[in-house]
């Protein structure tokens, strides 16, 4: 700090002063950023925040210019801004602060906004599907701005049941209850944008129900019988049914489970009736039948009356009968 003195004399010989008070300040003041630094990434809502000093004349103003070759905004420290409105990409952040001597000292950043979440690329299961057994969990992503953070998947039912972990996971899913469940890819970046897609999934590692109507385990039919099951599935929908009658020398194949199946063309005997079912995860169930074909009459001899007799009184009928194979049901 200096002083100057200045003097004056009255024509009548006294003298007169006075002392001016002045501070020569040839340095910039100091500025030193808070938020944002150098390198860092801005999204939603920050604050823009600085400190700083002069230790002679002080500072007057101290601000803040954010700005790119599109965009620029002034404003005086410190403040909140909104970056979610400002497109992706890299900015220039310049604090500057004024002393009241005109000092100006400016320090340079360079910042990026990042409002745009990670971007899935695949995913796998990516519709609804039904599984059994083991299924994997899967998908490739990338972030066009500060990089991924987190990358996992969320399993979860309506009856609490929930499982999390990191994609190309193998799931066991006889482990889990059969159902409906949902499957949730998540991502979020180092600006906690976030990304989410949702699909359903459905597990199912119980067999379809199937319930053989006709023919009847260890029963006989004639030339011609019905086939009848009961088949329903369980937490997928049947995709496949068939039956199947065979023995060492003949095998037929049909899909119809209420059909009267023709045996004109069979020889009489043994065959098993093979019934199978499978749902849209893969689940299968078959169930097997054994029957005898007969396409036998049974043989009746008639013992009495007597061939061409003739009664006039109340006579006896009498016969003998036989059937080689189911026996006979009523004479």
């Amino acid at each position: 700090r200096h002083n100057v003195t200045f003097w004056a004399e009255y024509s009548e010989g006294n003298w007169t002063s006075t002392t001016q008070y002045f501070t020569t300040d040839y340095t910039k003041p100091d500025i030193t950023p808070l938020n944002p630094v150098n390198s860092t990434n801005l999204s939603g809502e920050e604050n823009v925040t600085a400190s700083w000093d002069d230790d002679l004349t002080g500072v007057k103003v101290a601000g803040a210019v954010f700005e790119n070759s599109t965009f620029n905004h002034r404003q005086v420290l410190n403040y909140s801004f909104n970056f979610s409105n400002l497109q992706d990409g890299d900015y220039n952040f310049t604090y500057t602060a004024l002393d009241y001597a005109g000092n100006t000292n400016k320090t340079p950043i360079k910042t990026s906004v990042d409002n745009k979440p990670p971007v899935l690329t695949s995913y796998s299961p990516a519709s609804p599907q039904v599984f059994r057994g083991n299924f994997t969990i899967n998908a490739t992503y990338r972030d066009n701005g500060t990089a991924v953070k987190t990358a996992q998947y969320r399993l979860a039912n309506s009856s609490g049941i929930e499982r999390t972990g990191s994609f190309n996971d193998t799931v066991n899913s006889s482990k889990y209850a059969n159902g409906d469940y949902n499957l949730s890819y998540r991502l979020t970046d180092y600006e906690d944008n976030l990304r989410e897609k949702n699909i359903s999934l459905t597990i199912d590692n119980a067999d379809p129900d199937l319930g053989v109507l006709s023919p009847l385990n260890g029963s006989y039919v004639g030339p011609e019988f019905w086939v009848n099951a009961s088949i329903n599935g369980t937490y997928s929908s049947v995709v496949e049914k068939q039956f199947n009658v065979s023995n060492s020398t003949f095998s037929e194949t049909g899909d119809n489970f209420n059909a009267t199946l023709d045996t004109q063309q069979l020889s009489k005997g043994d065959y098993n009736i093979t019934y199978t079912v499978s749902d849209g995860a893969g689940n299968e169930v078959s169930k097997r039948v054994n029957v005898t074909l007969d396409k036998t009459s049974p043989s009746v001899n008639l013992a009495l009356p007597g061939d061409s007799t003739i009664q006039t009184a109340n006579f006896t009928v009498n016969a003998t009968y036989n059937d080689g194979l189911s026996g006979v049901d009523t004479a």
